[in-house]
């Protein structure tokens, strides 16, 4: 893991530095535009709740984030996601971990996790 990459590195170190500027530059638009996208949706007592600190998407329906990360990761890009919503993280994952008391308890495929008996159980009710 390259805990201390920058996207300028990785960008320059690249194979096609030019190729991946482009497809940064396109994942960051793509984001900015879904994000607007979420704003423009908020009522006035979530932009209140929410403009302090700028956590639009926690407010927001998870259903529109999840189809603009599925996108985002479409295009290759890699996603850490730290998420409650276990059934829609483990659909779109292909590598997920279950922390539980601050320990990582259980990892896998998304698909691996979620055929889980303890995922199925603790996780989404089944």
């Amino acid at each position: 893991m390259h805990a201390h990459l920058t996207i300028d590195t990785a960008v320059a170190t690249a194979d096609d530095p030019e190729e991946a500027a482009e497809r940064v530059e396109s994942a960051i638009g793509f984001i900015i535009a879904g994000f607007r996208s979420l704003a423009a949706s908020l009522t006035v007592g979530m932009a209140r709740m929410v403009a302090p600190g700028g956590a639009v998407i926690a407010f927001e329906p998870q259903r529109t984030i999840f189809e603009i990360l599925a996108r985002i990761n479409q295009e290759g890009m890699t996603i850490l996601l730290v998420e409650q919503n276990v059934l829609r993280s483990l659909q779109l994952s292909h590598r997920g971990y279950v922390i539980e008391n601050g320990r990582i308890t259980i990892e896998g495929s998304g698909a691996d996790l979620l055929a889980s008996p303890h995922i199925k159980q603790a996780y989404l009710g089944v």
